[in-house]
């Protein structure tokens, strides 16, 4: 199930005493192929793999909710393994993903090229209106948010309307990581189209207040919190009456 690191270099080779390359790590995590720039992978993230911790939930639940047809929207692709594995689903119709952080656009690309996959994604963030705002990027990737941290870069972001995305995509399934940006995320939405949210909400970050709000908005768009599907901080809201399947 997970691969071990494997170490190699990428680069034009210009003559034996001059040579342009990069050093990169390849690994296999739950049947998904992965090449990583090794100045990317910190330890901590070397070990979330190696240790089999990484989106560990998300992906043990994936099987039992994606449904024939399904188009999902992966809002914080991270390195593009969830979408992904929605990709790879015979039952999904169309994958489409929104990752902030820039350096990992390309890991993203280079994932669904490596596992022959098709996926849209989009270099941005989502919000009540098109615009602009400030990302902070954290070096283990999976840190990045809206909200400063020691350690982070800010980045300005492109933001596009999140109701303009829901408009466009029309996806049945949400898959939501957002590190603390879910407080927000539904506020003024309409959620129409869509039958499921996988969610990982952190608490730490929004708090008791926001957890409750969170629940209130979903629940206000006929939302209810799906017993079978949710585990710790990864939480799955289903439409009342969607097809279970």
């Amino acid at each position: 199930m997970v691969g071990k690191f494997r170490k190699f270099l990428t680069g034009d080779m210009q003559s034996s005493s001059q040579q342009s390359s990069a050093e990169v790590e390849e690994l296999t995590y739950r049947g998904v192929r992965f090449e990583f720039p090794a100045s990317v992978l910190t330890d901590r993230m070397r070990q979330a793999f190696s240790h089999n911790f990484y989106e560990v939930e998300e992906s043990e639940e994936l099987p039992y909710l994606l449904q024939d047809g399904e188009v999902v929207l992966e809002l914080g692709a991270g390195v593009g393994f969830i979408s992904t594995l929605c990709a790879k689903d015979p039952r999904v119709s169309k994958v489409f993903a929104i990752e902030a952080n820039p350096a990992l656009i390309p890991i993203c690309r280079r994932t669904y090229e490596l596992n022959d996959v098709s996926v849209t994604i989009f270099n941005e963030m989502v919000g009540p209106q098109s615009g602009h705002a400030t990302f902070h990027v954290h070096k283990d990737f999976w840190a990045s948010s809206t909200m400063p941290g020691e350690g982070a870069t800010p980045v300005e972001i492109p933001v596009t309307s999140f109701q303009q995305r829901l408009d466009e995509i029309q996806p049945t399934m949400l898959i939501v990581d957002i590190e603390g940006g879910e407080v927000d995320l539904f506020d003024g939405v309409n959620l129409a189209c869509v039958r499921k949210i996988m969610l990982e909400i952190h608490q730490y970050a929004i708090g008791r207040l926001g957890v409750k709000k969170l629940f209130d908005t979903l629940s206000a768009q006929n939302f209810h919190y799906e017993q079978w599907h949710s585990r710790r901080g990864i939480v799955t809201f289903s439409a009342v009456d969607r097809d279970v399947r």
